[in-house]
């Protein structure tokens, strides 16, 4: 019961967060646009209602972008879809973020992240580097 809680709590987070960043600094295989945007709204707690909502395009069109049936939305749905999610479009096409992509355009979660990295002082960084380098090879392929 205690190591369940604790997987729930703290290594489940980390590996889900992990996995994440890893997609996103290409270590792991580039997801689909459906994969992202999946991956999005279950982490921003998003519906798919609310998200039609947000972004003006029925909820039966975006269903039909996370179960593949129409895989591709026009571009100009992709960027709506992004600007509702507060993600850049490139992410959710790619899983990837450029160089050239600031800090204030990145997901929500990635922005936390890296604004707590930013209080950090050199000794808990290196702490948090170390702990990255050793999940990505104990669960890379």
């Amino acid at each position: 019961m205690i190591l369940n809680l604790m997987y729930i709590l703290y290594y489940k987070p980390l590996l889900i967060l992990f996995n994440k960043l890893s997609t996103i600094f290409n270590y792991n295989k580039i997801m689909s646009f459906k994969d992202n945007l999946r991956a999005e709204l279950e982490y921003q707690g998003i519906q798919l209602k609310e998200l039609s909502a947000k972004c003006g395009i029925s909820k039966n069109t975006l269903g039909n972008y996370l179960t593949g049936h129409n895989s591709s939305p026009s571009i100009e749905n992709g960027v709506k879809i992004a600007n509702a999610l507060g993600v850049s479009a490139e992410y959710l096409v790619t899983g990837t973020i450029s160089d050239k992509t600031s800090v204030s355009s990145l997901p929500a979660k990635y922005r936390s992240i890296i604004e707590t990295l930013y209080n950090l002082d050199d000794n808990d960084l290196d702490a948090v580097k170390a702990l990255v380098i050793s999940l990505q090879k104990r669960y890379s392929v």
